[in-house]
């Protein structure tokens, strides 16, 4: 009774000095902030490193870390120098590895592949398939190695040359070419101004010390046979025979045939019962990641283990600097769940969960992987894997090998080595009893979806018509392995919120009202108590939402106070401080009114059943006790059902959208509504919602500090859209920071608000001495935000900081570079040093900084400007008068703004400075390298007609290798790109220009349309301008070809052909200006060199994949060329 429970809180009262509804409020608030602790612990740990001496089938980061080093220090741009040191040290290390099997073992070979790749191949933006943009890869490398295991077979294994497992020692002398083997793949390039540490050198290492670890258990685990040697070896080499030559049938551009030519006499190999062959593991190390995935594509598009072996793959990744190796996409449809249930079973402690794989999927975040090459156009199950701690120092010089956290390497290498054994092993095994089938392997290539669970194109599972149910995985506290769960989700969203309905008639009382019949008494049921529930769950979902929107509005607020964009980058705990009070306080607030709402419509909805006891309790304390009592039940338990339906409601949505991140708001949902039911009419009281909170917190904490981090990190280096507010990013922060404290939160408070002291008398609640709860939260919130603001207020004020909000433990990103506009192999403007911001904010304090710690203020002919100088980038006072005299001449300078366009994108409004002078003018024409980059515009040839007209430009590159060709979508349909073809040399020949003088040859040009003589344009590919997405910052809209090449692009150069199928009728600036060139040359000149050492410490460099290198040389082609006109019907604008 009320009077019981009165009696035995005021006994607990006198024991502990406070009431029992405090004891329950204070532990469950205790247990809920140990749980998420304990979750984070468990994310972020890490084992500890094993020594050098290790044994030799063991993973060692010991190991890993001195292979790493050998790797070099200097950064690994893709067909550098440095590059090539790297890939020959690496091909050395495999090497070593197969002599050492060999000289073990004949039963275990090891071979290493080192091939050359050129193509092209479209690349669609993150997340979406409206923008494209065509990869060209010029001769790559590629370093492939690959184990293949032969054992005694008397019960059972693969055959030779099969993929289907044997029983009872039966022979199958079929050779069925299904793929078998896993790929671990890494790229071994970094950008140019990044040592890549541990991107990407740390992931090389580990897939090194994997595969000498998996190599030496297996050669231990199959010994040698020295009865069978000969018979072993002779195996080897017919089967050795018949592999190279499909290798040499499928073989790419760079494949070398040769190779072969011992054994093209070989006869059609044999298989005895004796023995079995595997390949179950193959490592592989590509070029051009950080350009486009353009190694990927080569090896998926002609490598010749791809297609008669690769059968799933796991990408090893970093986005930051060591920390556990979190698995963040999964591949969707096909095996790709069998696939993930074998990592989380092989793996020594798995960490990731689906949540992130659903941002990516969401193209949210502008960045990819190799994952997208092998899932898109592989059509193979896989795994992508990344580091992401200190995500900061991200495509930056302060990515080094040494700053990796110790046991970093440790725990990705247990991980792999585990699971590329566990997958061994079940090659080995007869999976009949797994798939019912013996003729298939546990994970088989094929039916995976390209890009999203909704995904039309292939998203069958293992090979059915039936469409695959989402994958629900993510990591937990103390398990050694991954949560897997396969949802249906349209089925799963309807049973969730047929579960909450349930809940919410069973708990919400409904009125019976009497009435008068003729048939006698009756009565009608009042349903107002249930539009009670239906005003709650809305109440429950304003405060779940107003914390995203008041995280953003305070984000952009205290920017445009303080006016500078994400002031709070240096500091994380003020970014805290600013946003996460705040939107605790609106949670607070919101919910608190929600729930007085609810009991005050509860009361007035159940008026006339509580009728007789409200007339009653006037005269009656203990009835007055008891109706309001009653009142009180229903309204918090009408109000934790709210609680618990919205979570379920915002499940069930996102399930029925095929989004598995539902999990995090589906399971403490379910665990509230069972809560909810367990109050029963006794009251409402903590304990049955303990196991809702505690599992909110274990599942939501880590992934909203790790999201949280990644959109801190990230921001530095996200330049917001031109056009777009200068303030995008702090309401990207905000919102992603106050939704985190949504879900972390929402649940936490609204249990914490029923839990009320008891009813005393006639009063309806026991007045508590001091302040109230209520008053508490607001007050902390309340202090805790400002304080952050003065803080940072207070730093922005200060004289001596101007470099505000940098910090060289947080520097600002930028990138730096000398551009030149050059034209037929002269340059017509002043060359520039450029120095352009990656995130968002302006550069012009660093640029005056570096400037005059250069000495370059007086430097004779020096000029510049920065775009958009506001008052707080004018120079101080304490700055000299030349340069307050040269920044006020900012106007003089032209190269900015409307004239520097650098192909893919243009300088306007990125918030960029150039500087020239006459010193830099003076070593651009006395540089040792060649800037001749030159374009030839062929005569139009085409269809009937001449229409359409297919225009050839040919590009000599100058010797360089990394290019961008960004064609005005208005000008061409169609483009295609060649490599190594010289359509203007082929013209000349076709004429006789370019050799020997022929009788009766005619000087003139091909007329346009003649298809018998000179260059004639290719089959295909050809790409369609529709879907480019380039150019933004410039006046015109384009489609880009991105190119890269190997080193021996470099050092046997070659000129390419772009190939453009006009319009019918274009603009007239076509003619002239149709396709914008940019060149970049991985040199750095003596000024770029001086003002690098002379920039503030809280300034470090930044580059993607569209960032130019450290010289850019920029230049243009028209549809005009030397051989004819184009007709005055495209003279159009």
């Amino acid at each position: 009774t009320q009077e019981s429970r009165a009696v035995g809180d005021d006994r607990f009262r006198d024991r502990v000095g406070f009431p029992c509804w405090k004891m329950q409020r204070a532990v469950t608030l205790e247990l809920v902030i140990a749980a998420a602790v304990f979750a984070l612990y468990c994310d972020t740990k890490l084992p500890t490193p094993l020594p050098l001496d290790a044994h030799p089938s063991l993973f060692s980061e010991s190991r890993a870390n001195s292979f790493a080093i050998s790797l070099g220090q200097e950064p690994r741009l893709a067909g550098s120098k440095s590059e090539l040191d790297a890939l020959n040290t690496l091909q050395g290390a495999l090497q070593q590895i197969a002599d050492d099997v060999s000289s073990k073992t004949t039963r275990v070979k090891v071979d290493v592949l080192r091939t050359k790749h050129t193509g092209t191949f479209p690349l669609l933006g993150p997340g979406k398939t409206t923008k494209e943009q065509t990869m060209a890869y010029d001769r790559l490398d590629a370093l492939a190695a690959k184990v293949t295991i032969r054992t005694s077979n008397p019960s059972g294994g693969i055959d030779p040359g099969t993929t289907r497992f044997l029983t009872g020692g039966t022979s199958d002398t079929t050779r069925n070419k299904s793929p078998h083997s896993l790929l671990l793949a890494a790229h071994l390039d970094s950008v140019h101004v990044s040592p890549g540490g541990c991107d990407n050198a740390a992931n090389v290492a580990v897939l090194v010390e994997t595969f000498r670890a998996f190599v030496s258990r297996v050669s231990e685990e199959v010994g040698s046979d020295d009865e069978t040697d000969d018979q072993t070896n002779n195996a080897y080499e017919e089967d050795s025979a018949s592999t190279c030559q499909e290798d040499k049938a499928t073989g790419g551009p760079g494949f070398e045939p040769g190779t072969c030519a011992s054994q093209d006499a070989t006869s059609t190999s044999t298989t005895t019962n004796r023995h079995a062959t595997t390949t179950p593991l193959i490592l592989l190390f590509t070029s051009a990641e950080e350009d486009g995935f353009m190694g990927a594509g080569g090896f998926v598009k002609d490598h010749p283990w791809f297609a008669t072996h690769v059968a799933a793959f796991v990408n090893f990744e970093a986005m930051g600097n060591g920390g556990p190796h979190r698995l963040f996409r999964v591949t969707h449809g096909g095996s790709s769940r069998d696939l993930l249930r074998m990592w989380s079973a092989g793996s020594q402690s798995p960490v990731g969960t689906v949540v992130a794989s659903d941002i990516f999927a969401s193209g949210l975040i502008k960045s990819d992987t190799d994952f997208r090459v092998f899932r898109d156009d592989g059509d193979v199950p896989g795994l992508d894997l990344a580091f992401v701690e200190n995500t900061e120092v991200y495509h930056t010089p302060h990515d080094t090998f040494e700053s990796i956290r110790p046991g970093s390497l440790q725990a990705s290498g247990d991980n792999a080595l585990g699971f590329a054994r566990l997958y061994h092993t079940n090659l080995m095994r007869n999976p009949g009893a797994m798939n019912h089938d013996s003729t298939r392997f546990l994970v088989e290539k094929g039916n995976v979806s390209t890009t999203t669970p909704t995904d039309v194109r292939r998203a069958s599972e293992n090979g059915t018509t039936k469409k695959a149910p989402l994958s629900v995985w993510f990591s937990f506290p103390l398990l050694k392995y991954f949560v897997v769960v396969a949802v249906p989700g349209t089925p799963v969203a309807i049973a969730l919120l047929l579960v909450a309905l349930s809940v919410i008639v069973a708990v919400v009382p409904v009125e019976v009202v009497p009435v008068s019949s003729t048939y006698g008494a009756a009565g009608v049921e009042n349903y107002s108590t249930l539009l009670v529930a239906a005003g709650g769950v809305v109440g429950v979902g304003v405060a779940f939402l107003a914390a995203p929107v008041a995280g953003g509005v305070v984000a952009v607020s205290t920017a445009f106070l303080l006016a500078t964009p994400t002031a709070w980058v240096s500091s994380y705990a003020c970014f805290l401080c600013l946003v996460v009070p705040v939107a605790v306080l609106v949670i607070f607030w919101v919910l608190q009114c929600t729930r007085r709402a609810i009991a005050i419509l509860t009361q007035r909805a159940l008026a006339h059943a509580f009728a007789d006891r409200r007339d009653s309790a006037a005269t009656n304390n203990q009835k007055n006790d008891e109706y309001h009592l009653d009142v009180a039940r229903f309204a918090d338990r009408t109000f934790l059902a709210c609680v618990a339906t919205f979570h379920a409601g915002l499940a069930a949505f996102m399930f029925y959208r095929n989004v598995a991140s539902a999990y995090v708001f589906a399971v403490p949902a379910v665990l509230m509504l069972i809560g909810v039911l367990s109050v029963g009419n006794r009251g409402v009281n903590a304990w049955p919602f303990l196991p809702a909170l505690v599992a909110n917190a274990v599942l939501s904490v880590p992934i909203a500090v790790s999201l949280v981090q990644l959109a801190v990190g990230m921001t530095p280096r996200s330049r917001p859209p031109p056009g777009s507010s200068w303030y995008l990013y702090d309401l990207i922060c905000g919102v992603v920071l106050g939704g985190a404290v949504a879900v972390v939160a929402t649940p936490l408070l609204a249990c914490v608000f029923v839990w009320c002291p008891p009813l005393d008398g006639n009063r309806r609640t026991k007045k508590q001495s001091g302040l109230s709860f209520s008053a508490v939260v607001t007050w902390v919130c309340l202090v805790a935000h400002f304080a952050a603001f003065a803080y940072m207020y207070v730093q922005s004020k200060k004289v001596d900081t101007t470099s505000w909000p940098y910090t060289q433990a947080s520097p600002q990103q930028v990138a730096s570079f000398v551009a030149v506009d050059v034209f037929n192999g002269s340059w017509v403007k002043k060359p520039n040093w450029v120095l352009q911001p990656a995130g968002p904010g302006r550069v012009g304090k660093g640029f005056r900084r570096t400037l005059s710690n250069g000495g370059l203020v007086h430097s004779p002919g020096a000029e510049w400007t920065c775009e958009e100088d506001t008052h707080e980038d004018a120079p101080t006072d304490d700055e000299n008068s030349t340069l307050n005299k040269h920044w006020s001449h900012k106007d003089t300078h032209s190269a900015l703004n409307t004239h520097w366009d650098l192909a893919s994108y243009g300088l306007r409004g990125t918030g960029s400075c150039v500087f020239s002078n006459q010193a830099l003018s003076k070593e651009i024409e006395a540089l040792r390298i060649n800037l001749n980059v030159t374009t030839t515009t062929g005569s139009p040839r085409g269809g009937e007609h001449g229409w359409p007209a297919i225009t050839p430009v040919t590009i000599d590159f100058a010797g360089h290798t990394r290019f961008v060709l960004a064609v005005d979508k208005r000008c061409a349909r169609r483009v295609a790109f060649q490599f190594g073809v010289d359509a203007a040399k082929e013209d000349l020949s076709a004429i006789g220009f370019g050799r020997e003088s022929a009788p009766g040859v005619s000087d003139a040009l091909p007329e346009r349309g003649t298809s018998a003589r000179g260059a004639q344009p290719p089959t295909g590919p050809w790409r369609s301008t529709s879907k480019g997405g380039a150019g933004s910052g410039t006046a015109s809209t384009r489609y880009a070809v991105f190119g890269v090449g190997g080193n021996d692009a470099i050092t046997v150069p070659s000129k390419s052909t772009l190939w453009l199928e006009s319009f019918d009728t274009y603009p007239t600036k076509c003619l002239t200006d149709a396709l914008q060139i940019r060149v970049d040359a991985d040199f750095e000149t003596d000024f770029l060199a001086k003002v690098t050492k002379h920039a503030p410490n809280w300034q470090t460099r930044f580059a993607k994949h569209h960032t130019p290198l450290k010289l850019a040389l920029v230049t243009h082609a028209g549809l005009q060329g030397t051989g004819g006109t184009i007709p005055s019907s495209g003279d159009t604008d």
